[in-house]
């Protein structure tokens, strides 16, 4: 309200403008890593045609040493670049990997619990988002995970005059209410799908 924006400290406008640009950057980070490429959205690294894919089963699966390094071994095989290769999943995921051995009965955990400052897996970067579905299903199997490799440079992100700000106080003058409008126009494309390999059936605790 008009009234908000005169009495706010710090500045309510701001705020918003803030809140906006952080929404725009999350719609950004979902579209590039799960968006189905319908209804003008981008095509997804989770769905996107030449990516590479891992399965754990006819229903998913719990993950596993062998998953992770046959995974790697995908994307190595395209003679990717071991520059930028790295790891990207979700929470559920990152807490399964700390919790699973490399090989059974051994404290080697598929993710080093004491090393989450710089978190590696098979020795290259890990990083995990909530945009990283954790509802997907296969089978008769719900709620699964997604965990991806691949080189990251090749996840290409185009944007087209960076992020508008308008400060509408005439539609909703009558009321005393502003409005505050954000224009933005992305796009995201793989630039080579083969230097990315996924898993998409990954059961998690």
């Amino acid at each position: 309200s008009r009234r908000q924006l005169k009495q706010s400290l710090p500045a309510l406008d701001l705020i918003l403008a803030n809140d906006l640009r952080q929404q725009i950057a999350v719609a950004l980070d979902r579209a590039a890593i799960a968006s189905t490429g319908a209804a003008n959205q981008p095509q997804g690294i989770l769905s996107a045609a030449g990516v590479g894919v891992q399965a754990i089963g006819a229903n998913g699966g719990a993950l596993t040493w062998s998953h992770v390094t046959a995974l790697l071994a995908m994307v190595e095989a395209t003679n990717v670049s071991a520059a930028g290769l790295g790891w990207l999943t979700n929470y559920k995921v990152k807490a399964a990997m700390m919790s699973t051995p490399k090989v059974a009965g051994t404290a080697s955990m598929i993710l080093n619990p004491d090393e989450l400052k710089e978190p590696a897996v098979a020795g290259l970067k890990a990083a995990w988002s909530g945009n990283v579905p954790s509802n997907l299903t296969k089978g008769t199997g719900t709620n699964l995970s997604a965990l991806i490799v691949g080189n990251w440079p090749d996840l290409l992100i185009g944007q087209w005059g960076g992020v508008d700000l308008i400060v509408d106080d005439v539609t909703a003058a009558s009321r005393g209410n502003v409005k505050i409008v954000a224009h933005s126009e992305w796009d995201a494309a793989l630039r080579r799908a083969a230097s990315f390999a996924r898993i998409v059936d990954a059961t998690t605790p």
